[in-house]
Formats: structure tokens, sequence, C-alpha cells
């Protein structure tokens, strides 16, 4: 199984699927490379990508480290995931928390964005808007056991149609969780990088094309925070979407719509 290996020797584990342009997939809190199983088979599917996605510090096939982790360490895991695949530049999506690591890894990797991609995702710091304290305290009331929190938080997380009409959506999120479970300290770990994450002052500086995608309904990372992504990158675009965090259960075919256009328009660049 191949593995880059970071600053600090912590070995991350990446794969590479399809051929074409490369695009790199950032997960979010808790969640490995099978949260992208509703994505990696449409991309591949259109011939024209090369998909690299990767397990962050902490969760999957990857090392868990011990202490916190950092925004900025987990953006120089991913230039250490190119770097091993042999790509130089890509086209970048993130999503909640990976799409924290995506905005800071334009930032700090700014050559290497062919073009950006941020779901549902914050800026954080002062200028983020916050969930309600009802929310922050059930994210890490149950963190010992990731699984079974995340079927205890759908409220938050799903919109009410897919956890009236579709619950087997739910139910095939948190399979593919339980395929590699994420442990406390893991968990914990990105909970902290999330928490210290702030990229504000920088946002600004970005000059790779980017796409914020946010649900109207998301209360973990109320939509206001997309808003002001997109306010704050020059040229973004931001689309809105009737959906709750977990947009690619709520509104899977919105989400590829709008994300299949803004890569239709890279590719032709």
């Amino acid at each position: 199984m191949p593995h880059a290996v970071a600053t600090d020797g912590a070995r991350i584990y990446y794969e590479v699927h399809g051929d074409g342009e490369p695009i790199v997939l950032i997960m979010g809190l808790g969640s490995n490379i099978y949260g992208w199983a509703r994505t990696i088979p449409w991309l591949v599917d259109q011939g024209r990508w090369q998909v690299v996605a990767l397990d962050n510090r902490g969760v999957g096939r990857s090392d868990v480290p011990e202490g916190g982790y950092t925004i900025e360490q987990m953006a120089d895991d991913v230039a250490a995931v190119l770097d091993a695949a042999g790509v130089d530049s890509a086209h970048v999506v993130g999503a909640s928390l990976g799409g924290m690591v995506a905005q800071r890894f334009a930032v700090r990797h700014r050559e290497r964005v062919r073009s950006l991609v941020l779901l549902c995702t914050s800026p954080g710091g002062p200028n983020a808007e916050r969930a309600s304290e009802e929310v922050l305290s059930s994210l890490v009331s149950r963190a010992d056991d990731p699984a079974n929190a995340y079927r205890a938080n759908a409220w938050f997380l799903y919109s009410e149609r897919t956890r009236t009409e579709h619950p087997d959506r739910i139910e095939e999120d948190i399979g593919n969780r339980l395929k590699i479970p994420t442990t406390p300290q893991g968990y914990l770990g990105q909970f902290m990088a999330a928490v210290s994450h702030d990229v504000w002052d920088e946002l600004p500086t970005i000059s790779a094309p980017t796409l914020v995608v946010h649900g109207c309904h998301d209360l973990l990372i109320p939509p206001g925070n997309g808003r002001r992504i997109a306010d704050r990158i020059p040229g973004a675009t931001y689309v809105e979407v009737q959906a709750g965090h977990m947009m690619q259960a709520d509104a899977l075919d919105e989400v590829r719509e709008a994300v299949g256009r803004f890569l239709d328009l890279q590719l032709a660049r």
C-alpha cells in the first residue's frame, strides 16, 4: 500500500485512481478515503481525471501521531502525498476539515494548485460563523466512539429529508466509516486542528480559480462561512445547495452539477 512520508515522519496513506488531469481529494473530520465513495467513481468514470485521495493523519491507514495536529501540518501532508504520487500540481477538493486543509494548502503551496473546490467548510478564527453550543458539545461528547457519535449526531449532519426519506444513505456513510474505525486519538488530534484553524487574513492571497459550495441547512458549519470565504477569495464562485453538512448524501446531483461545471471550465482553459 502506498504511503507518503510527512515532514515529521508520519506515514500518510494515499491511492491513485484513473488517468487524466490530477485532482486531489481531502476528506473531513474523522473520515477517510471511503468518505469519497460517491465521488471517486464519478470522477474516474469521466475518463479525464487522475484522482489522488488520501487518509489524513489520524484516520484510515495513515499513522496516528500523539497530540493535537495543525492545519498547516495537514496541508504539508497533502504536499508530501503529491510528491510521492509524482504530481507537481493538481486541482484540489476539500470537504469540511478537508476544506480547511485545502485553504491552507492553497496559501502555503500556491504553485501546486490548479483550481480549488471548497465544500461545506470554514475560514476559522473570529470571523467564522460558529455552530450552536448544542451542536459543538454533541460533536465532542462521544468522541470515544466516532461511529456511534455519527449516528447520534445525524440531526445536525444531514438534512431532515435525508433523515426521514433516505436513512439508508446515513447507514451507508456509517458503514464506510466502520471499515476502518477512527481512534479517539486520531479524532481528537484532527478536532484540535480544526479548532485552531484561521486562514481569514490570507484568503485574499489565493489566486487559483475557486468554487465554494455550501448547504443552506448546514448546522455544523453554517452557510455564512461559505459566503464569507467566497467574498474573501478574488473571483471565487459561490453555490448554495439544498443540503445540510453532508452534502453528498443530501444533494448529490446538485453538488455534482456545480462541481462538474466548474471542473469542466478548468479543463477548457
